[in-house]
């Protein structure tokens, strides 16, 4: 019984450590997403004048 516990922990453990490579995979894939997009001109689209509530705050 210890041994299958045992196991399942094991199992677990990879498990957490497998989902936090991807997450972390997953973010630098973002990350260079988005530096092309802003290097393509892409922060450029949609940057009209402050509308409603952005305008108040400023």
């Amino acid at each position: 019984m210890r041994l299958l516990a045992l196991l399942a922990g094991l199992v677990l453990v990879a498990w957490f450590l497998h989902e936090r490579a991807r997450v972390q995979r997953a973010r630098q894939f973002n990350r260079e997403a988005l530096d092309r997009w802003e290097d393509e001109g892409g922060a450029a689209i949609g940057a009209g004048p402050l509308q409603g509530s952005q305008a108040a705050a400023k």
